[in-house]
């Protein structure tokens, strides 16, 4: 998911090599793809690594090493789904497809796949519904940009779990437990989750199918998916998706 925008920055400094900046120069398209005037903002999954630093990667799991960031004390410990606000840098480098300029990080829940508790399900994991306004798999997520009734006053709880209703294991359910939280007023949030958990596809690409209890009732959605990666991708449509539009849904492990 890409937006690229360009921006006159007031002020940028940034200490790199001289081999670095020679590469960024060299590598320069005729849009300025990799200018320190243009970024972009992605739905990315960080992967921390164990002397304290991280890599992302993108939805088609290319992955982006950040060489310089305005957060040099972020020490991600577990994968994690973020929007990324983020410059090119250069083409692939030491092992990585670009090199990039971190400007923002907003994570985004992240979870794996729930247990089915059977006829507690309701009591459990809720009933409350959504408004699905985007769905898709990245980087072995399945990410879900949705919008609710909204309070504030409590956190709402999301999941997805095995569909009981279903016959296959790559159909699974949506779940929202508001609490009772007040319907003042409506808002948009994302979850991913993770879908290592299902069985491995083979090589083939099925149709995931998730049921999801909307304002107009019960639907099926459905998604390509091979857990190989090979169907992984953002929709356009996703690309305006800012962290500054986002209610904090979930502070429930």
């Amino acid at each position: 998911m890409f937006i690229d925008c360009m921006k006159t920055l007031k002020s940028f400094i940034i200490v790199i090599s001289s081999v670095f900046i020679f590469s960024i120069f060299n590598s320069c398209l005729k849009d300025d793809y990799y200018s320190l005037d243009s970024y972009r903002i992605s739905a990315l999954t960080i992967y921390p690594q164990e002397d304290n630093s991280y890599y992302f990667a993108m939805d088609d799991s290319k992955t982006l090493w950040p060489a310089a960031s305005n957060y040099i004390n972020f020490k991600p410990t577990k994968i994690q789904r973020a929007l990324v606000n983020y410059t090119i840098l250069s083409d692939e480098m030491q092992g990585y497809d670009h090199f990039i300029k971190v400007n923002r990080i907003d994570t985004f829940l992240t979870k794996p796949i729930a247990e089915n508790v059977g006829i507690e399900n309701d009591k459990v994991y809720g009933k409350d519904p959504v408004e699905i306004l985007d769905f898709w798999v990245g980087d072995g997520f399945l990410n879900v940009y949705f919008g609710m009734k909204w309070g504030g006053k409590t956190a709402h709880f999301i999941n997805l779990i095995e569909d009981s209703k279903g016959s296959s294991a790559y159909e699974l359910e949506f779940r929202q437990n508001a609490y009772d939280d007040p319907k003042d007023t409506y808002g948009r949030s994302l979850v991913a989750f993770d879908l290592s958990s299902l069985p491995d596809t083979g090589d083939q690409t099925v149709d995931l199918k998730v049921r999801i209890l909307t304002y107009d009732g019960e639907k099926i959605f459905k998604v390509k998916y091979n857990s190989n990666g090979k169907v992984n991708g953002t929709p356009e449509s996703v690309d305006n998706i800012l962290a500054t539009s986002l209610v904090n849904i979930e502070n429930i492990d």
